[in-house]
């Protein structure tokens, strides 16, 4: 048997898709709207970014020798430094907050004893470099720079590890003589000042980190207060190194051990003031 459609259902049929596409056309474009929506409240309230360059330099102390540098023991001992090098891995900056001491503390503990190359990021500067703390002080350096958030800082933290293979290296020591090293002092020593000298070789692999307060290098003004994305600054990692801090050096029939000489000059990390006066 024929069974006729009546017409209306016909039409019914016809229009039926021609709807549906319709409304799925409606809901794509809904949902197109929805997420460029979102996407430019994102970016509205991502934080804004300032510009930081950073580099190190060091000082030396007002009694600082003009020539070779010595220090003597409590038995007579010499020693007669030639270098005295130290590997810094990042530098992070942190924002005024009440947890920046445990954020030091978890910060160390997650970064192994082996070489480690440390990402950088918005806060940090992961550029690893080595710094020849016997040479020509007030020479500076550049290392790269950063664009952290806008805000308060208050401090700086500078991480010490041992090197890899791609350090900025500027001293005359070749880097594969720095791999696997935190700091490296060679020069020579004697156990009395009538003995032959010998040389020696002294290397520390642990990682450190130091913290210190954060201002403006220009007047000193605390807390370092970014407060426009248009906003640059120049900061400098400073060491000071005194013939005193040397001397901390404690002895054994093996020569001389600088491990309480580094604990002192990582203590001496400091931001740069560019408004004091010259020091050696």
């Amino acid at each position: 048997m024929l069974v006729r459609t009546p017409s209306a259902l016909i039409l019914l049929t016809m229009m039926l898709p021609a709807a549906l596409l319709s409304a799925g056309c409606s809901d794509t474009a809904s949902d197109e709207a929805r997420t460029i929506k979102e996407l430019e409240a994102r970016a509205q309230s991502r934080p804004r970014q300032v510009e930081l360059s950073l580099g190190y330099l060091h000082h030396h102390g007002p009694d600082w020798p003009v020539d070779n540098v010595r220090i003597g023991g409590p038995q007579g001992q010499e020693a007669e430094l030639s270098r005295l090098l130290v590997v810094t891995s990042a530098v992070e900056f942190h924002l005024c907050a009440p947890t920046n001491t445990l954020g030091a503390w978890l910060y160390e503990q997650a970064i192994p004893t082996a070489a480690a190359h440390v990402p950088s990021s918005a806060n940090r500067l992961g550029t690893p470099y080595v710094e020849d703390l016997l040479g020509p002080a007030r020479a500076t350096r550049m290392v790269g720079g950063v664009a952290p958030p806008v805000g308060d800082y208050c401090e700086m933290h500078v991480l010490l590890t041992p090197a890899d293979d791609d350090i900025i290296n500027l001293t005359d020591v070749p880097t594969s003589e720095l791999e696997g090293h935190t700091a490296l002092i060679e020069g020579r020593w004697r156990p009395t000042s009538d003995s032959d000298w010998q040389g020696f070789r002294w290397t520390y692999a642990r990682h450190r980190i130091a913290s210190t307060p954060l201002f403006n290098p220009k007047d000193g003004s605390a807390p370092l207060a970014l407060t426009s994305p248009e906003q640059t600054a120049l900061l400098l990692v400073d060491k000071t190194l005194t013939t005193d801090d040397l001397q901390a050096a404690t002895w054994s029939a093996d020569g001389p051990d600088f491990a309480p000489v580094l604990d002192r000059i990582i203590h001496a990390i400091r931001l740069y003031r560019f408004d004091r006066p010259s020091s050696p």
